[in-house]
C-alpha cells in the first residue's frame, strides 16, 4: 500500500464573520463597448476623451456574512457628477439582473432622481424589494446592470458610489472612468480607499508565526483629508506584538471583542492621540499613507483568516448622501472588508492498495484532530 499527502492552500468558501454590521458587499465595474469593453483591475476604464457615449455599469452584490438577516431593502447608485442631468440619461430598458451564474434577465428600471444637480438611481423604483431580490443566501451573488449615455469632462477621474439599505453599507468610490490625462486620480468627495496585505500570507498549521500586516491608505479626493482614527480587527487567534511603523510608531489601544457568539477578535485602535505630535495625519489629495504592524499566530485549524480595517478621516457627508439617510459616521468610515488573508493549508491525500485508489481532502479542526472534507474512491 502506498500513500501520498500534498499540502495546499485554498481560500474559504463559507461565510465570513465580519466585525462590522455589514452583510452584503457591493462592488462595481464599468465598460463602454465596443471601444472600451474590458474593465481594469479596479473595475474602471480609461477613455481618450469625454465625448458622449454609452457606459454600461454592473453592480455586484455578494453576501459575505452569515450573521443576521440578509434582507436587502434597496440599492442606490450615485453617479459621477460629470454626468450632468441636462446632457445625460438612463438608457430605457437597459436594466438587467443576474443571479449567481445564471442568465441576464430584464429588470425593472430604477427611480431616477436629480439631487444637487447629480443623478441618483434607486432600485426598486418604489417601496422595497420583493422576496426574490430581498433575500440572499450566504455567498450568493446578484448583479444589476444598466446603461447611461452622456459626455464627461476631460482630464478628470469620475467615480461611482453604491449604497445598500437598510444598513447604509457603502461601496466607497469605485468603477472610475478616467478621461484624458488627469494629473492625479482624484475627485471631489471621493474620500479614501484602504487596502491591506499580509506577509506571509501562508502559515503552517501549529507553527508559531509572526505576520506583518501592511495598510495602504489612498486619498482619492481633491481635498487633503486628515485621518482621525484607524481600527483594525485581527482574525481569531492572532495577537498584536508590535512594533507599528509608518504613519505612526505608537502601539494601538487593544480590546478583545466578541464579534459573534463564541468568536473573539482583538480590536486594535489608533486615534489621533497616538499619531505624531498628537495630531491627525494629513494625506494630500491624490496622496498615499502607509503603516505596518506585527502580530503572532499559531493556528491549528485549516482555513482562511481575514483581517478588516476601518479608517476614519475628517469631513461631512455630502447632501446627496444625507438626503437618503447616510450620515457622517457611515460616510466617513472607509472599510477594507475582509482583506489581508492568511491561509492555513488543507491537505490532499491519495492511498493506493489492491488496485483501489482513495483520494481525500483533509483539514485540521479544533481539538487537534483531522477532518475529511471530501473523498472519492476509484
Amino acid at each position: 500500500m502506498s500513500m501520498t499527502v500534498v499540502m495546499r492552500a485554498r481560500a474559504g468558501e463559507g461565510g465570513v464573520i465580519l466585525a462590522t454590521n455589514d452583510i452584503i458587499r457591493p462592488t462595481k465595474t464599468v465598460f463602454s463597448a465596443p471601444d472600451y469593453p474590458t474593465p481594469d483591475v479596479d473595475g474602471g476604464i480609461a477613455v481618450l476623451n469625454g465625448n458622449s457615449r454609452t457606459y454600461t455599469y454592473t453592480i455586484r452584490l455578494e453576501r459575505l456574512s452569515p450573521e443576521g438577516p440578509a434582507e436587502l431593502d434597496a440599492v442606490y447608485d450615485i453617479l459621477p457628477k460629470g454626468f450632468a442631468p441636462a446632457s445625460s440619461n438612463y438608457v430605457v430598458g437597459s436594466s438587467k439582473l443576474k443571479v449567481d451564474n445564471g442568465d441576464w434577465v430584464a429588470f425593472p428600471a430604477p427611480l431616477r432622481e436629480v439631487d444637487q444637480n447629480q443623478w441618483r438611481f434607486r432600485w426598486p423604483a418604489s417601496g422595497v424589494f420583493d422576496a426574490t431580490m430581498r433575500t440572499f443566501e450566504v455567498r450568493q451573488v446578484k448583479e444589476i446592470q444598466f446603461q447611461i449615455t452622456g459626455a464627461l469632462p476631460t482630464d478628470q477621474v469620475h467615480y461611482n458610489w453604491v449604497v445598500l439599505k437598510p444598513w447604509n453599507t457603502l461601496s466607497g468610490a469605485i468603477a472610475p472612468i478616467t478621461v484624458g490625462s488627469p494629473t492625479s486620480p482624484k475627485q471631489e468627495n471621493a474620500m479614501l480607499e484602504v487596502t491591506k496585505t499580509s506577509d506571509p500570507d501562508f502559515v503552517q498549521p501549529g507553527v508559531p508565526t509572526p505576520v506583518r500586516y501592511n495598510i495602504t491608505i489612498n486619498n482619492l479626493d481633491v481635498n487633503t483629508r486628515k485621518v482621525q482614527q484607524i481600527t483594525d480587527y485581527l482574525p481569531p487567534g492572532f495577537t498584536y506584538t508590535g512594533p507599528t511603523t509608518g504613519l505612526t510608531v505608537d502601539d494601538p489601544i487593544p480590546l478583545l471583542e466578541e464579534v459573534s457568539p463564541g468568536v473573539f477578535r482583538w480590536r486594535l485602535r489608533w486615534t489621533k492621540d497616538e499619531f505624531p505630535n498628537n495630531n491627525a495625519v494629513s494625506i494630500a489629495g491624490g496622496g498615499t499613507a502607509t503603516m505596518a504592524f506585527w502580530v503572532l499566530t499559531s493556528q491549528e485549524v485549516s482555513g482562511s483568516y481575514y483581517n478588516e480595517v476601518i479608517v476614519i478621516p475628517d469631513g461631512t457627508s455630502p447632501k446627496i448622501f444625507e438626503n437618503i439617510g447616510v450620515r457622517d459616521s457611515a460616510f466617513l468610515a472607509t472599510y477594507s472588508w475582509n482583506t489581508g488573508t492568511v491561509l492555513v493549508p488543507f491537505y490532499d491525500s491519495r492511498a493506493d492498495a489492491d488496485e483501489v485508489v482513495i483520494d481525500a481532502n483533509l483539514g485540521f479542526v479544533e481539538g487537534g484532530g483531522i477532518a475529511i472534507k471530501s473523498w472519492q474512491v476509484y
